[in-house]
């Protein structure tokens, strides 16, 4: 193909575009590439001669070939200027919609900025035309707008008069009037309707105060009580279009009735003064179950089954009290009898059959499940209140047990003597009682509190033995220094002793100089007693011998005296005492003396 024909196969380029081989480097390549094959085939003929009578086939091989390409190359080209064709007539059609909208959004500008002004001067027209539709309105309402101040007062004389459901119509009536009001006015509150909001506010403080004395109305006027709960309940049901804050009337009657409860039977006049604890917790065992019983038999019917009238009144009292209760631990500290009684009453009478535990109330007044009135921590602080203060006492108690033996001591007159002959006073079953009175009367509040008061009993008991010890080491000591005349010394000593061993837990004297387990014996003549007074006085049976017998240590002479038995009248070669005379005493007796 020639240079002529293949620059007409060749499409015309755009104007401003550039030659083909800058625009696409890959065809300058290609070219290369097939100049290099077209000479290594002529090569390749021109070396071989037998194949040049076969060139003309070749030659018109290689121009149908080429006439293959061009063909393609054309219709490629062809296809591809027919669509930039196309696009160019689509950009054509787009340029003119374009101007087309512009010129079409100039005129709607155009409009628009004309009905602006329009509406600017119809803007007095429509205000007019508002005023026009709030006056047509108010024309209509306006016989019912006359009357609205006479119905607010009307309502109000209802509330006074305890009329509560009439005054909650006439109240909805107007407050209806008001929405038929605002929604034409735009939302317009009109100064007629200033008084609904404080009517209102009467009206629900009405419902309190009847809610808050329920018990009081359930009794003498249950018609109120009964209008209080269903208007609290109709409210709650009531939705208005108005923006305003929910009254929630039901929840306010449900507080007012758990606050008054509360305030009849724990108010603050009510709480017990100081030594009035008792009295005041026996006059709520009465008034709880009472309260209750009231509850489920005249309250309940007056409010809605969703009210559950026992359980509030129940779940009520008992916070009431545990509060009361934790403000009397707050205050000053309660007396030993406060104590006491509170901590039974707690623990016992408050669960038991007499009062929540009662089989006449059913499981709604079951309170088994809150929290208890007192914590643990607060049990324990009353039951050490309670010890300390019995431990005071016990102290103060046995010491003037100990005061007034002491002072016997000193008598003319012999000590009592039991049905065995043993010397003895009331004192060891004083001090017996006392602790034992203390402990028993403590097991019907807590096994904890036996424990303590136990524990406390020991120590006190202990004291008092170191007390009645030194006590008697001073009495003797006095007597056998002369500085105290003590007539009947022997046997108060003995009486003493019987005492200490009676008192003593182990049968263990504490002291130094009794610290081994003694059987003493004394005789009615008293020589056996006069020997052991010596032998005491040295304060060991074998530092001395016996005055009444030569060479005779102190303790065998004591001891020979008293292992003699009832049973011969033989006198004893070592004291020359009559063994009808003194007294066999086991281990097991206390001190003996014999008759």
């Amino acid at each position: 193909m020639d240079s002529a024909a293949r620059d007409k196969t060749q499409p015309a380029l755009p104007t401003g575009s550039s030659c083909p081989g800058l625009e696409w480097p890959e065809q300058e390549r290609a070219e290369q590439l097939a100049r290099g094959a077209a000479l290594k085939w002529a090569s390749g003929i021109f070396y071989r001669p037998e194949q040049l009578a076969r060139l003309g086939q070749y030659r018109n091989r290689e121009v149908q070939r080429t006439c293959s390409l061009e063909a393609r190359i054309k219709s490629v080209v062809q296809s591809y200027l027919e669509g930039v064709k196309t696009g160019v007539w689509q950009l054509a059609q787009a340029l003119e919609a374009v101007q087309g909208a512009r010129e079409a959004l100039g005129q709607a500008r155009g409009l628009l900025r004309d009905m602006a002004e329009a509406a600017q001067t119809l803007e007095p027209l429509r205000e007019q035309v508002v005023e026009h539709k709030q006056l047509q309105a108010l024309s209509q309402l306006l016989p019912r707008l006359r009357a609205v101040p006479a119905a607010v007062a009307h309502t109000q004389t209802l509330i006074d008069a305890q009329r509560l459901l009439e005054a909650y119509v006439s109240l909805r009536e107007l407050e209806q009037l008001q929405e038929e009001t605002c929604v034409p006015l735009g939302g317009l509150e009109l100064p007629v309707f200033e008084g609904l909001g404080p009517l209102a506010e009467a009206l629900g403080q009405a419902v309190e105060a009847a809610a808050g004395a329920a018990g009081q109305l359930a009794r003498e006027n249950p018609a109120l009580l009964v209008a209080a709960v269903r208007v609290a309940e109709v409210d709650a049901g009531c939705t208005t279009s108005l923006e305003q804050a929910p009254r929630d009337w039901r929840q306010r009657c449900l507080r007012a009735l758990q606050q008054g409860l509360e305030r009849v039977h724990f108010g603050t006049s009510l709480q017990p003064g100081p030594g009035e604890l008792a009295k005041w917790l026996e006059a709520l065992r009465v008034a709880l179950p009472a309260e209750l019983a009231m509850a489920e038999a005249l309250v309940a019917p007056c409010c809605p089954p969703h009210y559950k009238v026992v359980q509030l009144w129940a779940h009520t009292l008992h916070g009431g009290l545990r509060r009361c209760l934790q403000q009397l631990l707050e205050g000053p500290e309660l007396e030993e009898a406060d104590t006491f009684t509170l901590l039974h009453w707690v623990l016992h009478v408050y669960q038991g059959p007499e009062m929540m535990g009662s089989l006449e109330l059913g499981p709604e007044a079951d309170v088994s499940d809150l929290e208890p009135l007192l914590t643990l921590e607060n049990i324990e602080q009353l039951e050490a209140t309670f010890v300390a203060k019995v431990q005071a006492k016990v102290a103060q108690w046995l010491q003037k047990a100990l005061d007034g033996e002491v002072v016997e001591w000193g008598r003319e007159q012999e000590p009592d003597t039991d049905l065995s002959g043993f010397y003895h006073s009331p004192l060891p079953a004083i001090v017996l009682q006392i602790l034992e009175e203390n402990i028993r009367v403590t097991r019907i509040v807590s096994v904890s509190l036996e424990q303590r008061v136990h524990g406390m009993a020991l120590s006190e008991l202990s004291a008092f033995l170191r007390s009645f010890t030194d006590a008697l080491i001073r009495f003797s000591r006095d007597h056998l220094r002369g500085e105290a005349v003590v007539p009947h010394y022997v046997p108060y000593l003995l009486a003493t002793l019987n005492h200490q061993l009676a008192l003593s837990p182990n049968g263990w004297f504490p002291e130094s100089w009794l610290r081994w387990r003694q059987s003493w014996t004394s005789c009615r003549r008293g020589s056996v007693a006069w020997c052991w007074r010596r032998c005491w006085r040295s304060y060991s049976p074998y530092s001395r011998l016996c005055p009444r017998v030569a060479g005779s240590q102190a303790q065998s002479c004591w001891m020979t005296c008293a292992s003699g038995r009832r049973d011969s009248a033989r006198t004893f070669s070592t004291c020359g005492i009559p063994r009808s005379s003194c007294c066999w005493s086991r281990r097991s007796v206390r001190w003996c003396c014999s008759t």
